[in-house]
């Protein structure tokens, strides 16, 4: 159908001239005669199928799909040099961008996971203190009644006084000595 070179565009002229002159060929009347509906039906329907031919011969020579690489390259170098321009003129002119945005909610992400298992742990320990606080404190009591004679009530009140101020130093030495 064409004259094979690889230039689409000389592709393009040569079906177009291949193509108006079938429909002139078509369109012509027979002597005596008038060109009739079903003529220009036939001319459309030959001009549609050797114009889906061509296109289809065009999308699938070397011309065509190496131009269509050059417009994808071309487009994103294109897209990339605006992208460089406007990160330039975001530093310039000391504004935040996406990654910088990205990367701080990252760091405050990471900053927060720390804290709360900091947290965590520390929790652990205080519930830790606070039950050998208690049996420290039971034990006291349990010293402090043995030594003051818990099976004796206190006559008087007098004793009650005397044997809370045991209580009191023997948790003070037992602090002090930072067991």
């Amino acid at each position: 159908m064409g004259s094979g070179t690889d230039n689409p565009f000389d592709n393009l002229t040569q079906m177009w001239l291949e193509t108006a002159s079938h429909v002139m060929k078509a369109c012509e009347p027979t002597e005596g005669s008038t060109a009739s509906p079903e003529v220009f039906r036939k001319g459309r329907s030959d001009l549609m199928q050797i114009w889906s031919e061509w296109c289809e011969q065009l999308m699938r020579s070397s011309a065509f799909l190496e131009a269509q690489k050059q417009g994808m390259d071309g487009s994103l170098a294109f897209r990339k040099q605006i992208r460089a321009n406007l990160r330039r003129m975001q530093r310039e002119l000391q504004l935040a961008g996406r990654e910088d945005i990205d990367a701080l909610v990252a760091a405050v992400r990471r900053s927060q996971r720390r804290i709360v298992d900091e947290l965590e742990e520390n929790s652990g320990r205080l519930q830790a203190l606070e039950a050998k606080l208690d049996r420290l404190s039971e034990r006291i009591e349990r010293f402090m009644g043995r030594e003051g004679g818990a099976a004796e009530p206190a006559a008087g009140g007098s004793n009650g006084g005397e044997e809370m101020e045991k209580r009191v130093e023997a948790r003070d030495l037992y602090f002090a000595s930072g067991s």
